[in-house]
C-alpha cells in the first residue's frame, strides 16, 4: 500500500508488515503441501490478521478522521478477503 498519497499510519505499519510476512509463509506452506510434503498450520496467519485488526481498531478509537483519510477501512477489507480466500484454499489442499 505504498501508493502515492496513501500511507498507513505508523502504528499500523508494523502490524501490516507482520500480516504480509505471515501471508507469504502461508503461501509457501501451501506450495509445500502441493508438493506432497507436510506443512505447518495457519494459526500465525490468523493471529496476524487479528492483531492487525486490533491495532487498527485501537488507532481508529483515537484518530477516527486519520483512519478514514488513510483509507484504512478498505485496506482491512482487502486483508479480510485475502484471509478468507487463503483459508478456503488451505481447506482444499
Amino acid at each position: 500500500m505504498r501508493l502515492p498519497g496513501f500511507a498507513l499510519p505508523r502504528p499500523i505499519q508494523s502490524a501490516q508488515k507482520e500480516f504480509d510476512e505471515e501471508f507469504a509463509r502461508t503461501l509457501e506452506a501451501m506450495a509445500t503441501r502441493l508438493e506432497g510434503k507436510p506443512a505447518g498450520g495457519r494459526d500465525d496467519f490468523d493471529m496476524s490478521l487479528q492483531h492487525l485488526e486490533q491495532i487498527a481498531e485501537a488507532y481508529a478509537a483515537t484518530q477516527p478522521s486519520a483512519m478514514l483519510a488513510a483509507g484504512l477501512g478498505s485496506c482491512l477489507a482487502r486483508n479480510r478477503r485475502i484471509s478468507a480466500v487463503t483459508c478456503a484454499l488451505l481447506q482444499e489442499i
